[in-house]
């Protein structure tokens, strides 16, 4: 065994490791998060927060170990912070300084060793964080970067725990102060201007922490979205039972580790304060058929009915306020619905409690038929960290915190959460919120109306086993003024027919659910057609099927196909109000003998597509040949600009930084400006502030300008706006999100599209179909060319431009870097990072977008010394991902383009 070295200066290093006072204290939260972080992502069974001191090695937090030190002579951290770096020891039964180490021949018995130094401001290293296994293995890049950001965290905590204890015991002074100093008031206003100052000291620290938080749950979603999707497109090729559960098994690892991240991060941010909500308007109807259609495939795998009933005046739909957070407290419930039930059905339930001119008290339900909740555990659910025992955590899954962040979300919004519960029969969870009436509210634009007269009064049958379901659409159709009849099942539904055949009002449309106990939908259906007894030609049918029926290995059965000729058409359930207002209309047009057009949700049964589509080319209420001003020093960024804006008929002048936007503002009576923040000479914040200076020589002072900016924290966005700025719009651009900004602040007109809509499918149909090519020919977690074309649309001809600039421009801008970083200029070595970090998005290449991120950080700190080791492996990344592009513009389906 070699016992390690002292490491240099190490009088310094125990007189910091003292002032710190962390020995011998009791465990702390937010370095167990930490720890059990670390364990978590290298999926290591032991992981420890240690301190060396001058004999021993103790461990501040532990997962996986019971002991709390060990002596320094053996301790494996005494040789790791004799390191910059990561030390790793991958074997350490084949390592000649360890294999004879008493913690490797007896307990805990390591074989495997990875430890991130705790360097201090001061350039100390304290201890470790560090992983340990009972088995010989190694760390994947991604695993020790991760490491490495947690280690600098916890020297973060460190320095947070410092300032607080200096933060108290400067107040028990100002107490002592005023107590002896009464009658002094200029030294009680000293000591009050010390406080302050430690607490504002305080306070960068927590924002420092809540950066942190942001930051590093993009880091750690980044690669996990990558290996989710790549174990999805896996599964869709030809893969045998067992290689099928493995990849089942990756893509629920993965959802289950984005979840209890996910959930940790928010709760954090909830208790820190810097949850803020939006005031936006939204449609409440709409939003609520997006989310049961998001959850319809999960629920259809459990055989669960998801049916929702909204008792509100059409108006009511129609609100302001932050509706991602509404739609997060509704994912949660749902999703724990959908987890805790095994059949049957989940119902969500809206109703207004109480309204005023101005605003809304709604109650939000969502019931199920699960397992329930044992009574004794009611009171705790909403409690962080709360499961109702260790076998439910086990079996489905969780940290506890979903309802508790649910709970505080509803209390932010003005409202309060409960929950009813019998074990055994199932759950209601229900939750109010206050929320805004929109203040210009047109039902003729936003509601689902029947326009075609000639449907109204006609008779209507719903045949469904779920009577909310028939409750839902009788109400719906009773709105539109057209008769809807009930029945339960096929035998009765059978008995309505001919009875209404018997009165002389039989019934015109006929919706039946698919699946149904005793006689299932298409029994029913061909029983309706076929009945010899009675001609129920005229009769026209609507299958309401789960979302997954109709793509199943069944819809290439023969008699599959002939029973789906009886139907005119089919109707995707959850059923949105929208589709089912199409449904009529197919039904009309089916009875014409026409054709029936295949919309989304509502399918003909002569023509069935399994693919997706990207959108269509935009088309809307943009104004024709508006003049744009692009402020854009990045030249791949403004490509992509640019070739959007002309796709839709908009003049576009382009400058590089703000200086020369103030000269063509000066000139050129523009109707808006796009403009990049972060730029050399003049940043998007400074001309904006000339902009509105009614001082300065622009011809529009109230001109519209969008902030565009690489950077997606709602601190930046707040930052725009205070500086004068009108909107916000993340990078890499987003035709949509582009698109939506557009009609939003210029004059509204038509627009005509330079590519008409069937060219645009044709393109979007052959990317698809190539996509198993792309995806599996190059390594998404460098370039991910799919994520690339659904932003511009399936545009192969932006995409192939933007590329071309991209690659002529990334070592360009890398040189200017360097150049940068080599002089000491560490504010332009910042704003060209940024321009990288942004290019990079451009292309989605992912590796040299998250470099570039981290890059610009550490420039914006100030830290020249690390800025000049990290700048070597952007270069690097940067290579890859020209070789990766290279590799995929090989690819046949590239070449046809």
């Amino acid at each position: 065994m070699k016992v390690a070295l002292l490491p240099p200066k190490e009088k310094d290093r125990l007189v910091v490791l003292d002032n710190y006072q962390i020995l011998d204290t009791l465990p702390e939260q937010n370095f167990d998060d930490l720890t059990l972080l670390a364990s978590y992502i290298c999926k290591t069974p032991i992981a420890l927060i240690t301190l060396v001191d001058q004999i021993r090695q103790w461990f501040k937090s532990k997962v996986g170990l019971d002991i709390v030190e060990t002596s320094r002579e053996i301790a494996f951290c005494s040789h790791a912070i004799l390191q910059d770096d990561i030390f790793i020891v991958a074997d350490a039964l084949k390592d000649e300084r360890f294999h004879d180490n008493p913690l490797v021949i007896e307990a805990p018995h390591i074989r495997f060793y990875a430890g991130a130094p705790l360097k201090t401001l001061s350039g100390h290293n304290l201890g470790t964080i560090c992983v340990i296994d009972r088995e010989p293995r190694e760390l994947d890049s991604n695993q020790i970067v991760m490491l490495q950001a947690i280690a600098r965290q916890v020297v973060n905590n460190l320095e947070l725990r410092l300032q607080m204890k200096s933060q108290i015991q400067a107040r028990k002074q100002l107490e002592i102060s005023e107590e002896k100093l009464k009658d002094t008031n200029r030294q009680l206003e000293l000591a009050i201007e010390k406080a302050e100052e430690m607490t504002q000291k305080t306070e960068r620290a927590s924002q420092a922490k809540s950066d942190f938080l942001s930051n590093m749950g993009h880091e750690i979603r980044t690669p996990m979205n990558g290996v989710i999707g790549c174990a999805q497109l896996l599964s869709t090729t030809n893969l045998d039972s067992e290689q099928q559960d493995y990849v089942e098994t990756i893509q629920t690892s993965g959802n289950l580790l984005l979840s209890l991240i996910g959930d940790i991060l928010d709760y954090s941010k909830i208790e820190a304060g810097k949850v803020d909500l939006e005031r936006v308007d939204f449609d409440l109807i709409q939003l609520l058929e997006d989310i049961l259609f998001q959850h319809a495939l999960s629920a259809n795998k459990k055989n669960i009915e998801l049916i929702y009933i909204a008792d509100l005046e059409p108006s009511l739909s129609f609100l302001q306020g932050d509706p991602y957070r509404l739609k997060q407290i509704l994912n949660n419930l749902i999703n724990n619905a959908i987890k805790f039930t095994d059949s049957g059905e989940i119902l969500v339930k809206i109703n207004c409690l109480s309204e005023t001119t101005k605003g809304v008290i709604l109650r939000f339900s969502i019931q199920d038929t699960g397992i329930g909740i044992p009574v004794e555990h009611l009171d705790s659910l909403f409690k962080k960290f709360s499961q109702v025992d260790a076998s439910t955590t086990r079996k489905y899954g969780g940290t506890g915190l979903g309802l508790s962040i649910c709970k505080q979300l509803a209390e932010m919004m003005g409202g309060e959460v409960g929950v009813k519960s019998i074990e055994g029969k199932g759950s209601e969870f229900w939750f109010t919120v206050r929320m805004l009436k929109q203040k210009s509210y047109s039902p003729n634009s936003q509601q689902p109306i029947l326009k075609d007269k000639e449907l109204e009064g006609k008779h209507v049958l719903i045949v469904d086993d779920s009577a909310n379901n028939r409750s839902m659409l009788i109400k719906q159709f009773n709105t539109w003024g057209v008769r809807a009849d009930e029945a339960a099942d096929g035998i009765t539904a059978l008995q309505k027919i001919h009875q209404s055949y018997q009165t002389r009002d039989p019934f015109h449309i006929i919706y039946i659910d698919m699946q149904m106990p005793g006689m299932d939908g298409l029994t029913l259906g061909r029983k309706i057609k076929k009945d010899s007894g009675q001609d129920f030609s005229d009769i026209c049918l609507i299958l309401m099927t789960p979302i997954s029926t109709t793509n199943t290995e069944e819809d290439k059965e023969s008699d599959w196909k002939q029973q789906k000729k009886d139907f005119a058409a089919y109707l995707f359930k959850p059923i949105r109000h929208s589709k089912l207002l199409e449904s009529l209309y197919c039904a009309k047009k089916t009875k014409l003998g026409k054709s029936i057009a295949d919309t989304n949700d509502v399918h003909s049964n002569t023509k069935q597509s399994t693919k997706e589509t990207f959108p269509p080319p935009v088309s809307g209420p943009i104004a024709a040949s508006a003049r744009i001003l692009l402020v854009e020093d990045d030249k791949t960024n403004q490509q992509v600009a640019v070739k959007i804006l002309e796709k839709w008929n908009l003049r576009v002048d382009v400058v590089s930084d703000g200086a020369l936007a103030l000269k063509s503002l000066s000139t050129i009576p523009y109707d808006l400006v796009l403009m990049d923040v972060l730029m050399p000479k003049m940043n998007g914040y400074e001309a904006t502030q000339h902009i509105r200076n009614s001082k300065f020589q622009t011809i529009n002072h109230q001109v519209p300008i969008i902030a565009m900016t690489a950077n997606a924290i709602k601190g930046d966005r707040q930052k725009c706006l205070d500086a004068g700025m009108n909107d916000y719009i993340s990078k890499p651009i987003s035709v949509h999100h582009l698109k939506e900004i557009l009609e939003k602040w210029l004059p509204v007109n038509s627009v005509s599209d330079s590519s008409d809509s069937d060219s645009a499918n044709n393109v979007s149909s052959n990317v698809l179909e190539s996509l198993p090519d792309v995806m599996f020919n190059v390594n998404t977690m460098i370039f991910n060319p799919l994520s690339m074309l659904e932003r511009i649309q399936g545009d192969y001809e932006i995409a192939n431009q933007i590329i071309d600039i991209f690659i002529k421009d990334a070592p360009v801008r890398f040189k200017e870097l360097e150049n940068y970083v080599l002089s000491d200029d560490i504010r332009n070595a910042e704003v060209v990072a940024h321009a990288i970090k942004g290019a990079a998005a451009s292309v989605s290449g992912e590796e040299v977008r998250v470099l570039g991120s981290e890059l610009e950080e550490i420039a914006s700190r100030g830290d020249l010394n690390l800025l000049k080791k990290k700048i070597n492996g952007l270069q690097v990344a940067i290579n890859k991902l020209q070789h990766e592009i290279e590799k995929w513009r090989k690819i046949k389906a590239w070449s046809k383009k």
